[in-house]
């Protein structure tokens, strides 16, 4: 039977969220022909995800989980059982997670036929405890991973460690769109004049979302100390999340209302680092980091923890420092920092197209693992 085109691939991960997973999907999604390749999601039920009206426009379906397993595992069952048979053009299933505790939809996709099974690692920690349950699934899981999954992809070396261990996996880079985020000293203007911020005021940027893993608690804590050091300073923060409210109470009790702008979530993030000077994320652990790649193309030195995988510092542009070594060790860091930095924020591009995080490059590799995938079947 001749192969009919485009091949149509299932997709898990996406969120509400315009995060490093959402960001993945979308740019690769954007960089395929899709006369070859197509992206279909399936999401929660009663989700808005990020992205939903253009992934409609570029042909791709959202299909809505109707039960949760946390609900009615045996509808829930029946209900995937039922979505597969019902939509045998999806010939490549991509599972996006932190974690191998829930792998429920791919070993049902392997009993109604689905032949490629990707897993794709985005972290190299949970992003919150697992519970005892969750643990011992998790732990299943992995030790069955051979017989659940086909394929085994990961953002980066720790992340593929962290869930995979010793079993063999490919490194698919959070690759970007290089020229869109290039250090632009005009959009710097505009942006500081929109805020009122003259150039000569020290910005600190942050762009993540407000959850435990990204450690809002512990940078504004950080700012608190440089405060001391450059008391003209500012710190912005792009980004929305469960833990918004616990932050905005903490500026306030820090007495930093004046100093920290939240512009929420935002789709210009690109040219909102050209207003930076500096980028900062404590994180408590990341898969990659991929903000960390769109700063250093930005020219924007960036500080983060030691969490953070060394492989995303393409640039030479990260300084990595523990958690545990203080607040004011933070900000002394970013003071010395901020001192020796280059003014000049053009960067060479050809290092990161060499480190694998051009996307027009980097898609049209994973385009073709896809189609190879098919034609082997």
């Amino acid at each position: 039977m001749n192969q009919e085109y485009p091949i149509r691939v299932l997709h898990r991960g996406m969120s509400y969220n315009r995060g490093g997973i959402e960001s993945y999907l979308i740019n690769y999604y954007r960089h395929m022909d899709r006369a070859l390749v197509q992206f279909d999601f399936i999401v929660p039920e009663g989700m808005m995800i990020a992205f939903e009206d253009e992934i409609k426009t570029m042909g791709g379906y959202i299909y809505k989980e109707i039960v949760g397993i946390k609900k009615n595992p045996i509808k829930g069952l029946f209900y995937d059982r039922k979505f597969f048979k019902n939509h045998s053009e999806i010939q490549i299933l991509h599972i996006n997670d932190c974690s191998a505790s829930n792998l429920r939809l791919m070993k049902i996709a392997k009993k109604c036929g689905v032949q490629t099974r990707i897993l794709h690692s985005h972290n190299n920690d949970y992003l919150v405890p697992l519970r005892k349950r969750q643990l011992f699934v998790e732990k299943l899981n992995k030790k069955n991973l051979d017989k659940i999954a086909t394929d085994l992809f990961a953002c980066s070396d720790d992340a593929g460690r962290f869930m995979f261990g010793d079993s063999s996996f490919k490194v698919v880079k959070n690759a970007v769109e290089v020229e869109k985020y290039l250090y632009s000293s005009d959009k710097r203007a505009l942006y500081r004049n929109e805020w009122g911020i003259p150039d000569n005021v020290n910005v600190l940027g942050c762009v993540a979302r407000f959850d435990y893993q990204k450690n809002h608690d512990y940078l504004l804590d950080v700012f608190a100390e440089y405060k001391r050091i450059d008391e003209k300073a500012i710190l912005i923060l792009i980004g929305d999340g469960p833990l918004r409210n616990e932050i905005e109470n903490k500026i306030n009790v820090l007495g930093l209302s004046n100093s920290v702008k939240l512009l929420g979530m935002r789709a210009d993030v690109s040219e909102l680092l050209n207003a930076f000077d500096l980028f900062i994320l404590p994180s408590r652990s990341e898969g990659l980091g991929i903000v960390f790649v769109e700063a250093q193309i930005n020219g924007l030195g960036c500080v983060t923890s030691d969490n953070v995988p060394k492989e995303v510092n393409i640039l030479d542009k990260i300084e990595y420092l523990a958690l545990d070594a203080g607040a004011e060790i933070w900000a002394q860091q970013i003071d010395k920092i901020k001192k020796n930095m280059n003014a000049d924020r053009t960067i060479d591009i050809q290092r990161v197209r060499d480190a694998g995080y051009d996307i027009k490059i980097e898609a049209k590799k994973l385009q073709d693992f896809y189609l190879s995938k098919i034609r082997k079947g």
